[in-house]
């Protein structure tokens, strides 16, 4: 199940003026809708064309226009295994990674992750690290070699995979259901 949920343009955020200059570059670049420069999974691309053609069609016409922008973007993944079932609160540079696995459950690597994506090289470095360089968790979504201190440490041959026996930890016992953040 995917929940759109449409934000008013009048959301403060902490780099207004970054997100401006990218939605502006995403025009000269001449991208389709919502969709924009992010690869994303092609369900995900059909219910935001959607959702955009009912924008549009109810409230395009009084003058405000609709800007997706992936740093304003969250999703819920809903991820089940033998250890339980979990759901996992990922932004859209996260919530593309996942979906490189469609098709094999065998290692990725960095280099390869780059082109599915359509990340850049610094956006993907940080998304990966944002998922892998969680020390508190017992148990890591996302598994990765050779191990490294920083995102920078990574690199093309470096080989992420999705932890399958991942599971929520807490107080000593596996979880058999929960919600990551």
């Amino acid at each position: 199940m995917i929940d759109v949920k449409i934000l008013n343009a009048f959301v403060p955020s902490p780099n207004m003026s970054q997100i401006l200059q990218e939605l502006e570059s995403a025009k000269r670049m001449d991208y389709r809708g919502m969709s924009g420069y992010l690869s994303l999974p092609p369900e995900l691309k059909r219910v935001l064309s959607k959702a955009e053609d009912i924008y549009h069609r109810y409230i395009g016409n009084i003058g405000k226009t609709l800007h997706w922008h992936h740093r304003m973007t969250s999703a819920t993944i809903h991820f089940t295994n033998e250890s339980g079932e979990y759901y996992l609160d990922v932004t859209a540079f996260q919530m593309a990674l996942p979906f490189a696995w469609n098709e094999t459950k065998d290692k990725i690597s960095f280099e390869t992750l780059l082109s599915i994506t359509g990340l850049t090289d610094a956006d993907l470095r940080n998304t990966l690290w944002s998922i892998v360089g969680l020390p508190k968790r017992k148990q890591q979504v996302l598994l990765y070699s050779p191990t490294c201190q920083s995102q920078e440490d990574f690199t093309y041959s470096s080989n992420f995979r999705i932890n399958e026996n991942f599971a929520l930890i807490r107080n000593g016992k596996v979880q058999k259901f929960g919600q990551l953040k």
